[in-house]
């Protein structure tokens, strides 16, 4: 069941491959996920989920966690609680969707889950995977223990190695590991007379470790119900950017001449703007590094912060503007006002946004479309913002107009007789 995977991507290469990966996933219909750069057990991590939402098709599932891979045909698996007593054997694997399982007596294959935990008082003489809940082992896993998204409390043994993506790793102090563990995204928590035969690798990721359960927890409502979690996907899309068009409308209400300097910046000397834009945008880390750690600095780190949003919103405002005067060329119809053209032109600069949200309420395959969207929608809003902020920055967030080009001086010249 479990497979070796080895990566070798250069670093430099990682965001574009990222990019060609999910591409590459969407247009076969599977959603995939890859966390690319970090090392598992001296190896490329990658994650993967193969049919999520997708649960009443004959299509597979896999996840994998570093080197380990988990393969469940979706027409194997059952809806609901499953329950093992301590007087039943089960020659088989156990899989379920949208439930947990129990095993108080002996299962001779593997226990997955997909939306639910597992539990083991008895034995599980294979693997034991859970995408979504918990894993709690209390008797004997002769093989690996492999969980997405929930913590992991281990009191008995697990005859292989432990994997957990996002979650608390629990070794109470009569548990017994026979191979490696390695976590991302988590901790461990390991009590005194431990065992643990093999190595134990913690990826952490910062910040990220709080969101990782909550986005498990979405994938989660996807799978249970695909079409309704999709939808919600949607409208929680539309909500978040239509907050984001009232703050932009706003400065088209009460700062339309800024926003008008702004614009005639990135008609009139775009690259320029695009690289001073880009040079803001990576000096912005650095600098408030800088006062973070001068005292000095500290309390400027607020008004840094309100001066950037405010640069970001006033790019999006101009740079649709734009968007908007191109768009009425194109059908021969007359410019517009300010804040029209601001509220147009961020509906036409976020369209493939929603559009992509909403096609991919229908899944699989349109999704590969939708994610192209988001891609394309992506690009576009990142080269707006890219060079607004130079045109913000150069108009001193639109307070002044394009300085004048110096006239060179007259040369004076002596007089002659």
């Amino acid at each position: 069941m479990f497979k070796l995977n080895r990566h070798t991507s250069k670093p430099g290469w990682l965001v574009l491959l990222t990019v060609i990966a999910l591409v590459a996933a969407v247009t076969t219909g599977l959603a995939e996920e890859k966390v690319v750069g970090t090392k598992l057990l001296d190896k490329k991590t990658t994650i993967r989920i193969q049919g999520i939402g997708e649960g009443d098709s004959d299509t597979t599932y896999k996840f994998k966690i570093g080197d380990k891979e988990v393969q469940i045909d979706a027409k194997d698996a059952k809806v609901g609680d499953i329950y093992v007593g301590p007087a039943d054997t089960i020659n088989d694997d156990v899989v379920t969707k949208g439930g947990s399982i129990t095993v108080d007596g002996m299962v001779n294959g593997d226990c997955v889950t997909f939306g639910g935990g597992v539990t083991v008082n008895g034995t599980v003489m294979h693997d034991v995977a859970t995408f979504g809940g918990g894993t709690t082992v209390s008797g004997t896993v002769k093989g690996d223990v492999a969980t997405f998204g929930g913590p992991v409390s281990i009191d008995g043994t697990v005859g292989g190695e432990l994997a957990s993506f996002g979650g608390m790793v629990r070794l109470g102090p009569t548990s017994s590991v026979g191979g490696d563990i390695a976590i991302v995204g988590g901790q461990v928590d390991r009590a005194d007379g431990a065992q643990v035969s093999g190595e134990i690798k913690n990826v952490d990721l910062g910040m990220l470790n709080q969101f990782i359960p909550s986005l498990i927890g979405t994938a989660h409502i996807t799978h249970k119900k695909p079409a309704a979690g999709r939808a919600i996907k949607f409208f929680i899309t539309f909500f978040m950017l239509a907050g984001l068009g009232i703050l932009v409308t706003l400065l088209g209400v009460f700062f339309s001449r800024p926003i008008e300097r702004i614009t005639h910046i990135i008609e009139t000397d775009f690259w320029k703007s695009a690289g001073i834009g880009f040079l803001v945008q990576i000096s912005l880390a650095p600098a408030l590094v800088f006062m973070a750690v001068s005292i000095l600095g500290i309390p400027l780190i607020p008004l840094a912060v309100l001066l950037v949003v405010a640069g970001i919103l006033m790019s999006i405002a101009s740079f649709g503007v734009i968007i908007n005067q191109k768009f009425l060329h194109a059908f021969n119809k007359p410019p517009m006002n300010t804040l029209p053209a601001v509220v147009l032109g961020f509906v036409l600069l976020h369209s493939l946004f929603l559009l992509g949200s909403l096609i991919n309420i229908a899944g699989s395959p349109l999704s590969a479309l939708g994610v192209i969207f988001f891609i394309i929608n992506f690009i576009v809003l990142w080269c707006g913002v890219t060079v607004g902020m130079g045109a913000v920055w150069t108009t001193r967030l639109g307070t002044r107009d394009q300085a004048p080009p110096r006239q060179p001086k007259a040369q004076k010249t002596a007089a002659t007789d």
